[in-house]
């Protein structure tokens, strides 16, 4: 069953340490690739479109490793749902509709979705550390307020973690608009007083 293939794992992975754009690009090439090289028409083009691009969509709104189950479990239902409809068509015609076959695919669709963020969760820390990388999926966590070294912070220097708050939105601010990495900004100017945390 090729639509059990994790297939959107890349285009995860490289909307989490590059971006946007190149995930998005990777998921068009990986699609145009399998139409030629798979003679199944267009439909498992169009289900690992729809698998990835709805992954990297959802992706976006992650606030945790958590989330991105939730992520794999939404772009799987909606490549569940356009391997339904292709079976229902496909089936038009014919006495009896192979149902089971049908379903089961649906059924794996579905799984490819969860089954890609799941090795998404367990290969992203492996990269982070052996390329010294942080994923905007790192400093969103970073970025909450609930972080030990944030509390910590708030607790024993409230004067100084509210400043840090106020230079983390300004200085994401001011790299929205110069068109730098705003997460990056924000979360650095969160710790960029930390140490008196610890006077």
């Amino acid at each position: 069953q090729t639509c059990a293939l994790p297939i959107s794992v890349g285009a995860i992975m490289l909307h989490l340490m590059i971006g946007r754009t190149a995930s998005y690009t990777f998921t068009i090439i990986i699609s145009v690739v399998s139409a030629f090289t798979l003679h199944d028409g267009l439909s498992y083009p169009l289900f690992a479109f729809v698998l990835s691009a709805s992954a990297i969509h959802a992706v976006g709104d992650c606030r945790s490793r958590a989330d991105l189950f939730k992520c794999g479990a939404l772009s799987g239902f909606l490549a569940a749902l356009i391997v339904l409809a292709f079976g229902i068509i496909e089936s038009l015609g014919f006495r009896e509709t192979p149902w089971m076959s049908i379903v089961a695919s649906s059924f794996f669709s579905f799984l490819a979705g969860i089954l890609s963020t799941v090795l998404t969760s367990f290969m992203i820390p492996f990269f982070e550390s052996i390329f010294g990388y942080t994923t905007s999926l790192k400093l969103i966590e970073l970025a909450n307020f609930h972080h030990p070294l944030l509390h910590s912070l708030m607790m024993k220097a409230p004067g100084t973690y509210h400043h840090s708050v106020i230079i983390g939105s300004l200085a994401e601010i001011a790299a929205d608009h110069v068109g730098a990495n705003g997460l990056l900004a924000r979360v650095s100017a969160y710790y960029h007083e930390i140490g008196r945390a610890h006077v």
